[in-house]
């Protein structure tokens, strides 16, 4: 029996929405409020678990190292002491001992970036550690205590793999076990964008063709990371100071949208409460990060979040896309702002057409992007670390 480790941090925003909607958990135990994390469907909480237990090869610990209230409740529960201001590091590296695994998952990017060095300095080869790069990071600091990195982007596993690293493709997929929590009582919308608007890390596209879409059709917004107007008063001020003119000339107009679209948002969506509205939006809008521009490639979580629940898809073209599903039979595509408010008038006016196409993106991911699936097929490179 393996005995995997899975370190993963969550979006700090999710962690205060988590922990804001059950203020119950604070004073729980840690397998209480351990258990309650898992069931909320964030990032493929216990995916790995499940999965990687059910070859019953692997025995596999999940941890979620800047989850606060959690990570302290374990480390009291186990006698363990730790610096206020070092508790996520000291209370991880004291998980690691006490768990014993022989592989580690660093999905968290600040195990790999800031502690792995001292995990390979006390375990050595004794404790090979995968890691994670999701957004084109392309930096040879993320691997360089790692033995194996997952990306599901097919260029990032090549730069890696330049760079002397092993490097394997992961592809995001959908979970079915989620399906039977789905609330289908949410509020029924005619069209949906859920997600991060954070015009500093990769959003700014998004910010743009939101704010067109809101003026020309029906959408309901959740949105979470908008900035404050001391926020965006702050973000002038550094373009100016860096002397990023271009940027700077085209910030007003940003505002603008970015207060609209503030107004406009109904609060952040997570986890099963997220997976809920896009089941009950007709049709949901997807825009792959910034940086897909560079790499030209779709593949972001969303696109198998969405058509996972039978919303009809509405996402941004990309030259792989037909790869991935058929093209206006299975999800619908938009090359801009335009197309995109063209295609949700198309597609509310014709419902027996909508409804197919989300159902047969549906039957598609189902069949083809089941996580648990890829994460079976990536079980013999992780025991391969063992050799």
């Amino acid at each position: 029996m393996i005995k995997l480790l899975k370190a993963s941090s969550y979006y700090p925003k999710y962690l205060r929405w988590f922990f804001a909607r059950h203020p119950e958990l604070r004073d729980a135990s840690y397998a209480a409020q351990h258990a309650a994390l898992m069931a909320d469907g964030f990032s493929f909480p216990d995916a790995w678990k499940k999965t990687l237990e059910g070859t019953g090869e692997f025995s596999v610990g999940e941890i979620v190292i800047n989850a606060e209230p959690l990570q302290r409740r374990w480390a009291g529960e186990n006698g363990v002491s730790f610096a206020d201001a070092t508790w996520m590091r000291d209370i991880f590296l004291a998980q690691v001992e006490h768990f014993g695994p022989q592989l580690l998952y660093a999905h968290a990017h600040e195990v790999a970036y800031e502690w792995s060095g001292e995990l390979k300095r006390r375990y050595g080869r004794r404790l090979p550690i995968a890691c994670y790069d999701g957004i084109a990071r392309h930096d040879p600091a993320l691997t360089q205590h790692c033995d194996l990195l997952f990306s599901p982007v097919v260029q990032s596993v090549e730069f890696y793999r330049a760079t002397g690293i092993r490097a394997e493709l992961m592809q995001f997929g959908f979970m079915p076990d989620l399906l039977p929590r789905l609330d289908r009582q949410s509020k029924q919308s005619q069209v949906s964008f859920i997600g991060s608007l954070d015009v500093r890390s990769g959003h700014a596209g998004r910010c743009r063709l939101l704010g067109h879409i809101q003026r020309e059709a029906p959408l309901d917004l959740w949105l979470s990371g908008l900035p404050s107007d001391r926020q965006l008063i702050r973000y002038a001020v550094s373009f100016a100071r860096r002397g990023e003119w271009t940027a700077l000339g085209r910030f007003p107009a940003v505002a603008t949208t970015l207060r609209h679209l503030r107004t406009a948002s109904q609060g952040e969506l997570f986890g099963v409460a997220m997976y809920s509205a896009l089941a009950s939006s007709r049709i949901t809008v997807n825009m792959h990060h910034d940086a897909a521009i560079t790499t030209g490639q779709a593949g972001n979580i969303r696109l198998y979040e969405a058509t996972g629940v039978g919303t009809c898809l509405l996402t941004d073209w990309k030259p792989n896309m037909p790869e991935l599903f058929d093209v206006d039979r299975e999800v619908v595509t938009y090359r801009n702002a335009e197309e995109a408010v063209e295609k949700i008038h198309y597609l509310l006016e014709h419902e027996n057409e909508r409804r197919t196409i989300a159902e047969r993106g549906q039957r598609r991911t189902l069949n083809r992007y089941n996580y648990a699936d890829e994460i079976r097929r990536i079980a013999p490179v992780l025991k391969d670390l063992l050799r």
